[in-house]
């Protein structure tokens, strides 16, 4: 089973590049006391979000609601129930850093890639989503322009 939740902190876009999201999440994980291998739910240039999570397994939330049925469904364009809780079952509210489209690829709808300078820049724009949605917006729901004007959430999904 492919647990995810999104994060109780929030950083702005700069995050360290791919480790450093990956181990903001692993913070949130200690935090938690959760067990298992645990990465950011995020793009850059070179990796697409899709190809970082487990293939043929079930997606749920920390109280086991389930998010989608495999891969595919996650990244279909609808989830099951929003991914709104963080790592200590807390419902939370806002947005992530994805920089992803609706399909787990790399986000370009905002005319160049939208990662936050693959998550070591603050001033460049960024795709986001949000937490409360269940629709392609959950992964997809626009571009942040100002990567460091405002703190945003990671979801994080267990991985092993």
């Amino acid at each position: 089973m492919g647990t995810i939740f999104v994060t109780s902190g929030s950083w702005n876009g700069n995050l360290g590049g791919m480790s450093g999201a990956d181990s903001k999440c692993d913070a949130a994980v200690a935090g938690a006391s959760l067990a298992g291998v645990w990465v950011a739910l995020i793009s850059t240039s070179q990796t697409n979000a899709v190809s970082r999570i487990p293939v043929g397994v079930q997606f749920v939330r920390m109280d086991a609601a389930i998010i989608a049925d495999n891969l595919a469904d996650l990244f279909d364009g609808t989830i099951q129930n929003p991914i709104n809780l963080d790592e200590h079952s807390i419902i939370k509210v806002g947005h992530v850093f994805t920089g992803s489209e609706s399909d787990g690829t790399v986000s370009d709808n905002c005319g160049g890639v939208e990662t936050c300078g693959d998550w070591t820049a603050g001033a460049v724009n960024g795709e986001i989503g949000m937490v409360s949605q269940t629709n392609a917006n959950w992964v997809q729901s626009g571009c942040f322009s100002t990567c460091d004007a405002e703190l945003k959430g990671l979801y994080c999904v267990r991985t092993a």
